[in-house]
């Protein structure tokens, strides 16, 4: 991952490692929620020929928890009411 692109990510005073590897998964149901980002300090340690179904699940599980939290539910209907 190019400097810049990690600065981007993480922030510029970042801990994250110069040459590791890296990977990322969009949360998204029913719309963009963020990124799960995981990194190892060895360049080789994910590659892109790995299994990514655990990961994927996991994006998946994270998904619907952030959309059905309570304070998701209780801001949602917040914007909805009319005295918002």
């Amino acid at each position: 991952m190019r400097k810049v692109d990690r600065d981007n990510l993480f922030g510029e005073y970042n801990e994250t490692p110069e040459m590791g590897s890296y990977v990322l998964l969009t949360l998204n149901r029913g719309g963009f929620q963020g990124l799960l980002a995981f990194s190892s300090e060895d360049g080789g340690h994910f590659q892109p020929s790995m299994d990514t179904l655990f990961l994927r699940h996991l994006a998946l599980v994270l998904s619907h928890l952030v959309s059905t939290l309570p304070w998701q539910v209780n801001h949602e209907e917040r914007c909805s009411s009319p005295l918002a």
